[in-house]
């Protein structure tokens, strides 16, 4: 430091910082630039070095203090890098909003349907309101409008939904890869289950029965979706006769209605058969011993028909 000064005079003083600033900054591992005079024997320090110490050198000069002035370029790189952080947080979420939107979108109809599904199944059509399955669902009536339109598309999109449900669970059951007679068996067994299980599918049938069917045979659905189930059980129907299992020209049609019905009939009218016979239906005997006799019932008439032996003839 003690060369710097004493070197060239005052005026070639002056002139040294900036020479050495860029010589410095544009070539920093190099020593070829000039550089100020230094004692004999000297060796050269590097070049950081002699930057750091000039820098030093010049704020001492204009009253700096270079150690607060370091700390201020820590704390505005911290900054940057804090700054950097947020916008790439901040990209990410906007990247991410659409598909959240979109699943909260779903999970808001699926609150929508459930609700309605308890209303309806409780009060009925005409009961049934609006702001009392918005306020089920958590949901705004704006949106309940939006995704489904009035209360009687509601309604009907509740009926096509439960009538779907059980055809999807129908055609689980993959009766093709079944004997004919245990698929049969195991068609009516779900059924039985799926009615004792889903109370609520009994009082929207039975509601919408009142309605005379009005809503439903609007739809397309659901015919669309119960043709499966009748090409199922016909082709079931036809391995079981080729057999020799079932008995010929049994109805699919005919077969499921009577399976609905030793399955429903019970349920539907549980109240009012337990009043009349003073005999409690909803006992879990009751109806383990229901249930075994539907499925005897079922398995005896679905079995082929066996001849009766002929009568012996008498000795003369």
């Amino acid at each position: 430091m003690h060369s710097l000064l004493t070197y060239g005079g005052a005026g070639a003083f002056r002139q040294t910082p900036i020479i050495f600033r860029r010589c410095i900054k544009t070539r920093p591992m190099q020593h070829a630039c000039s550089s100020p005079a230094r004692a004999p024997g000297v060796p050269s320090p590097p070049a950081r070095e002699l930057y750091t110490g000039r820098r030093e050198y010049d704020m001492e000069r204009s009253g700096l203090d270079y150690g607060a002035a370091n700390a201020a370029r820590q704390i505005k790189r911290q900054a940057y890098m804090s700054i950097r952080k947020a916008t790439t947080k901040t990209s990410a979420a906007v990247t991410e909003a659409p598909a959240r939107r979109q699943r909260d979108a779903a999970g808001t109809r699926d609150k929508i349907l459930q609700a309605a599904i308890a209303e309806f199944a409780e009060r009925g059509l005409s009961g049934a309101r609006i702001d009392s399955i918005a306020q089920r669902s958590g949901a705004n009536m704006r949106m309940l409008y939006h995704y489904y339109g009035s209360k009687e598309g509601l309604y009907l999109f509740v009926l096509e939904h439960v009538y779907e449900d059980l055809r999807l669970k129908e055609q689980a059951l993959k009766l093709s890869d079944l004997e004919p007679f245990e698929a049969m068996m195991k068609l009516f067994d779900f059924t039985f289950s799926h009615f004792a299980t889903n109370p609520h599918v009994i009082s929207l049938w039975t509601g919408e029965n009142l309605q005379k069917g009005q809503y439903l045979s609007q739809s397309l659905r659901a015919a669309t979706i119960s043709s499966p189930l009748l090409d199922a059980i016909h082709e079931t129907l036809q391995r079981g006769e080729r057999e020799k299992v079932f008995r010929s020209g049994i109805d699919p049609l005919q077969l499921y209605v009577s399976m609905v019905a030793l399955s429903y009939f019970h349920l539907s009218n549980a109240y009012t058969l337990s009043a009349i016979f003073r005999t409690n239906l909803h006992s879990e005997k009751w109806k383990a011993d229901r249930r075994r006799h539907a499925q005897n019932m079922v398995g005896a008439y679905l079995r082929a028909e066996t001849l009766p032996p002929k009568p012996r003839k008498r000795a003369s």
